[in-house]
């Protein structure tokens, strides 16, 4: 074999321990673009949480004044009725 050849081969060998090296900085650079990424909507996801929690706390609250405006009508239909009837008899 001459210098050449194991010149040559040197060189190959060069280019792939250069492109499985350049291939792992790009791997590991993905992992940290999609562990901040993860981060991010980690963050977005317990926002939009607290918000739909506040959402439905609201929700309640209005749901129960209707309740209770809803119990009102209904004793003030059952007071005319009662005073319908008392008329009527």
């Amino acid at each position: 074999m001459d210098w050449k050849t194991i010149g040559n081969y040197v060189l190959l060998i060069g280019l792939f321990v250069t492109m499985i090296t350049m291939f792992n900085q790009i791997n590991d650079r993905m992992d940290q673009m999609q562990a901040e990424t993860n981060a991010r909507f980690d963050t977005v996801q317990v926002e939009n949480s607290r918000q739909h929690d506040d959402l439905n706390r609201r929700f309640d609250e209005m749901f129960e004044v209707l309740r209770a405006f809803e119990g009102q009508i209904s004793r003030l239909e059952g007071r005319l009725d009662a005073q319908g009837a008392g008329a009527a008899g």
